[in-house]
């Protein structure tokens, strides 16, 4: 994983799993600038946004989900 995804992987992880917070808007911004096609995925699909960013976080059987 490049320094870029793995930004791209903290900053959307952090959005996606807090509701409130004064640095939403400043990582928002973050992953606008490195990966533009991210935060438009972002904008239109959080839950595909991050199991592209983070597929690690994201279960996709309840079966995985229960072995985690």
């Amino acid at each position: 994983m490049s320094d870029v995804q793995l930004a791209v992987r903290e900053a959307v992880t952090a959005i996606y799993l807090s509701d409130s917070s004064d640095y939403l808007p400043a990582l928002y911004s973050v992953v606008q600038a490195l990966d533009p096609e991210m935060a438009a995925l972002m904008d239109s699909d959080m839950d595909a946004a991050l199991a592209l960013a983070a597929p690690d976080l994201v279960a996709d059987s309840p079966q995985e989900a229960s072995d985690a």
